[in-house]
């Protein structure tokens, strides 16, 4: 409904100003990596482990943030809006997941185009377009707004494990086990503090208190 598009659209805008953030980051350290593969091979493994590593920390440690602060910014931004309900539980988290898996591949991706073998990956890009449109289609008319989210997070996912296969074995050369001990540590740090957030509780009765806190 358009009820729901209107939330969706909302909370969509506030996690994307992160994502730009990040986008942003992965575009100034894009080029040193860039570098680093075409000059020595092993200052580049070492450029390359630090970039995904800290991008990934980075971007993780931005969504979890966000995952607590989106519900209490949200409950002030919409205060006396009552066309919709824009304090739906967990749909900060669902936003959250879906925003790490599809902005968590972005060194990944940065391989890809370094090395120029987008043509390579572009069978599983329209792939994971499908997943996204199907599951969404599907699962909206039972789940609604958290259907559509899920299907990002379907999608998301395929594309994620696609590209650490494909990057690790086909253009770095090594264990996949490498970008999935990163991706795995940092999920299941989120997954604690996402847990544990329901223990904290601050007073966020204004947009000032929010930044405060934020600080």
């Amino acid at each position: 409904t358009l009820k729901q598009v209107s939330v969706y659209s909302l909370y969509h805008l506030i996690y994307n100003m992160v994502g730009r953030i990040l986008y942003t980051i992965k575009e100034a350290l894009e080029f040193k990596v860039a570098y680093a593969f075409h000059t020595d091979r092993a200052v580049f493994l070492q450029t390359f482990k630090a970039y995904e590593t800290f991008y990934l920390t980075f971007s993780f440690a931005l969504y979890t943030v966000m995952n607590y602060f989106a519900m209490p910014f949200m409950a002030l931004y919409a205060k006396g809006v009552d066309d919709a309900d824009y304090l739906l539980p967990y749909l900060p988290l669902f936003f959250a997941v879906a925003n790490l898996l599809s902005i968590g591949k972005f060194p990944l991706l940065s391989m890809v185009y370094i090395t120029n073998r987008f043509k390579q990956t572009q069978k599983s890009a329209i792939i994971e377009s499908v997943i996204n449109v199907v599951v969404s289609v599907i699962l909206v008319q039972f789940l609604g707004i958290y259907g559509a989210l899920l299907g990002t997070v379907a999608s998301a996912l395929y594309r994620a494990l696609d590209l650490i296969y494909y990057a690790n074995k086909k253009i770095i050369e090594r264990s996949v086990f490498s970008s999935l001990k990163c991706w795995i540590v940092n999920f299941v740090l989120f997954a604690v503090i996402a847990y544990l957030n329901r223990y904290l509780i601050f007073d966020l009765s204004s947009f000032g208190k929010v930044v405060l806190y934020l600080q």
